[in-house]
């Protein structure tokens, strides 16, 4: 296993970093890598489903606390967008994109965010374990990638389109029919939506040793358009699956429609494990 997080070591350092960062590596100090994105003018579905605490747990690290709720229960987010442009690093335009966030809750402390313009109020500050983000845009995945951030390239991502009464989403994660996991929505729309700012703090661990950690605070401007019943179905192999929290399950979900959102990542890499 040395052999193996020390072959990590040097692999990571060959993306670029120099003899100073490479001192830092051998008295086992974290590098830390910033970045940015923007999103603007996404669909979503906001879905969350009351999952099984110990499960939850199994699936996150030593350093979080999966938040339990007073039903007993841990709760999983798939947030899935439709975004009709991303800007990443301020400079990098890669158009269309669409993604899939699967997220455990943490505990977290108590934060409410100041209200963007435009919006009636803030919702308070939500926190996340983050599974690896899936994204259809192959360019944006590699300069993610390339930034440190854990992502997944896959062939298809849709939430069904506008908000309806009925929509049906799908996230096909490989060329293999079966990996993919799909939604039903069942809405009832408001009159008007609740335009509000949302704060979500995600975190991640991963490389072959634990070596790299990312953390993320995404600020968005959002429109509420009603409440929904949703199942959620995934296929054997499947991210959502993998995570053994059943199938299917059964939740709740809100349309959504989104101005921006702004999203600061920071990768720290040879973090102490």
């Amino acid at each position: 296993m040395k052999e193996i997080c020390l072959a990590a070591v040097v692999c990571i350092g060959m993306l670029g970093v120099g003899q100073a960062e490479e001192e830092k590596v051998i008295s086992s100090s974290a590098i830390n890598i910033p970045s940015s994105a923007r999103i603007t003018n996404c669909t979503e579905m906001f879905a969350e489903f009351f999952v099984d605490p110990v499960e939850a747990d199994n699936n996150v690290p030593p350093g979080y606390t999966v938040k339990i709720y007073p039903n007993g229960n841990a709760l999983l987010l798939v947030m899935v967008q439709e975004c009709e442009k991303a800007m990443l690093m301020s400079f990098l335009d890669v158009g269309e994109i669409h993604m899939s966030h699967v997220w455990i809750e943490l505990e977290g402390p108590a934060e409410i965010p100041p209200a963007l313009p435009g919006t009636s109020g803030s919702y308070a500050t939500r926190y996340w374990y983050a599974q690896p983000m899936q994204m259809d845009n192959f360019i944006a995945k590699q300069a993610m990638t390339f930034a440190g951030i854990d992502t997944q390239w896959v062939p298809y991502i849709t939430n069904g389109g506008p908000a309806a009464d009925i929509r049906q989403g799908k996230v096909i994660e490989s060329c293999l029919p079966w990996i993919q996991y799909a939604w039903t929505e069942n809405s009832q729309l408001w009159e008007s939506p609740v335009i509000v700012t949302g704060r979500q703090r995600f975190f991640r661990n991963y490389g072959l040793c634990g070596e790299i950690s990312s953390e993320a605070v995404v600020t968005c401007k959002s429109h509420f358009l009603g409440d929904s019943t949703v199942v959620l179905d995934a296929g054997l192999w499947s991210q959502v699956r993998d995570l053994n929290l059943g199938n299917p399950i059964y939740g709740t979900t809100h349309p959504v429609t989104m101005d921006y959102c702004d999203a600061s990542f920071t990768v720290k890499l040879f973090r102490q494990p």
